[in-house]
């Protein structure tokens, strides 16, 4: 059996019509820019989305039921962000499958920042802060329907925001300790559940807030590689690194292109990948629009990140 899966960070799906009492200055998505990602969506007709930068859940089945005509159920459990932004999944109804939900949120993650760490050298009594996944890690077992109890998955999706590279207290450039932490974190929870169900495909995916691809990786990283021997399914399909970009920063003049959005698998698993592919968005007359030129282009864009596409033997 196949299924086609989509990585997705929808850019702060906040609809005021399903959470009218949000604080001041929440970045409501406009009426324009959910019929376009209602577009994106039935061009990429998924059987299940991995997504992130989700309003609430109101907002995902509010989404689902306006713009989708209920063709999904949504799976949405509240995390840790504190900009209300969490990950979550889609699932088309009417598939042989069932499926299962599993947070991590209250998980600690072995992590404490250098400063903290030297209380410890001048009070050996020091009590430390506990730290937790940014937003979370979300897992979805995925089932036959046949097995009512749930017993024997087919498949697992683990969906995952790390944190992001902004650091305003100045602690942690980039966050990058605090990325790489929530990164292990995934990585072993991953590792876990892998010597659990050695035989079906495990997957990772979301946005991971930098260049976790094979080419010049970022240090917080490598262990993907080095350790854990995943493959990306963008490296699976032989993209040209420059055509892997699922983002495009700008700063002033200047672009970056990167790929910030990720699906990871065991590379003895590579072959129950194929159709992979990068969605691009389209004008109003269905023909592909051009990359960004501009931040203004990233602008009229229903989301700043682009989704990834792929099916899945399982």
């Amino acid at each position: 059996m196949k299924i086609t899966i989509s990585v997705y960070n929808i850019e702060n799906l906040f609809i005021q019509k399903a959470n009218p009492d949000l604080p001041p200055f929440t970045p409501y998505k406009s009426d324009k820019k959910l019929e376009q990602l209602k577009k994106v969506f039935e061009d990429i007709d998924a059987d299940i989305y991995a997504l992130s930068e989700v309003g609430g859940l109101d907002s995902l089945t509010y989404f689902n039921n306006e713009y989708l005509n209920s063709e999904y159920v949504p799976a949405l459990i509240k995390g840790n962000s504190d900009r209300g932004i969490e990950i979550g999944f889609l699932v088309k109804k009417g598939l042989e499958l069932r499926y299962a939900q599993y947070t991590y949120k209250n998980h600690p993650i072995d992590f404490n920042y250098p400063h903290e760490l030297n209380w410890l050298k001048e009070d050996p009594k020091s009590s430390l802060p506990t730290y937790y996944m940014s937003r979370d890690l979300s897992e979805l077992q995925i089932f036959h329907k046949a097995d009512t109890n749930k017993e024997n998955p087919l498949a697992i999706l683990f969906n995952v925001h790390l944190k992001s590279q902004r650091d305003p207290e100045g602690i942690d450039p980039r966050s990058k300790k605090r990325r790489q932490a929530e990164l292990e974190f995934t990585l072993k929870s991953y590792y876990k559940t892998q010597e659990a169900h050695p035989h079906i495909p495990i997957l990772i995916c979301g946005d991971f807030n930098g260049n976790a691809s094979d080419l010049k990786t970022d240090e917080e990283f490598k262990k993907i590689y080095s350790h854990y021997h995943l493959r990306d399914v963008l490296s699976i399909a032989d993209l040209p690194h420059d055509r892997r970009p699922t983002y495009f920063l700008f700063n002033g003049q200047s672009k970056l292109p990167i790929q910030l959005d990720y699906a990871f698998i065991d590379e003895k698993k590579v072959h129950l990948i194929e159709d992979i592919a990068i969605y691009r968005y389209k004008n109003d007359l269905g023909n592909p629009k051009h990359l960004p030129r501009t931040k203004y282009d990233v602008w009229n864009n229903p989301s700043d990140h682009y989704p990834i596409v792929f099916t899945l033997e399982i």
